[in-house]
This record gives C-alpha cells, sequence and structure tokens, in this order.
C-alpha cells in the first residue's frame, strides 16, 4: 500500500510517500499500525486509531467516509492524508 502525505505533513512526517507491507486493514486499523511504525503519525491519528479532526484520508482519490465503515483498504490502494486548510 502506498501512503502519500500532502503538504505540511511531508515536512511533519519526514516523507512524502511510501510503501507499507499491509493488506486488508480498516482506517483505524491502518491508523493503529501507523502510529507502531512511526510515533510522528500522532499528529494525525488519535491512539485507537481513528483520523484526528482536521485532516482528510482519502483512498484511491475517494474520502474514506463516503466508503463507509467496514471498507478494508488494500495492498494495492493510495491513501492520501493532507491537512484540511482553513482561511478567512
Amino acid at each position: 500500500m502506498k501512503i502519500v502525505l500532502i503538504a505540511s505533513l511531508s515536512q511533519i512526517l519526514g516523507f512524502r510517500e511510501t510503501e507499507i507491507e499491509i493488506d486488508n486493514v480498516s482506517i483505524k486499523e491502518l491508523g493503529v499500525e501507523l502510529l507502531k511504525r512511526s510515533p510522528r503519525f500522532s499528529a494525525i491519528f488519535s491512539d485507537d486509531g481513528s483520523l484526528k479532526p482536521g485532516y482528510l484520508l482519502l483512498v484511491n482519490d475517494t474520502d474514506y467516509r463516503l466508503l463507509g465503515e467496514e471498507y478494508r483498504v488494500g495492498k494495492n490502494d493510495i491513501v492520501a492524508i493532507l491537512p484540511v486548510s482553513h482561511g478567512g
């Protein structure tokens, strides 16, 4: 699975994209796995693996919330994470 970090997240975590060996996991399970790999992911995911407010997670260019809670991310998917920007 490819993980792509957009905008300031690449600076926070120190990479823009990476490949990880993981298959058939929920978004929460993915979050927990990423937290195990780097504590820097705590900026994005809560301890239970849920996405923190202020971030958007796309699976193959689709907002994960539209895919449903039971959706499983697979080894051939591209997961992009980006901060939600607010302007005034």
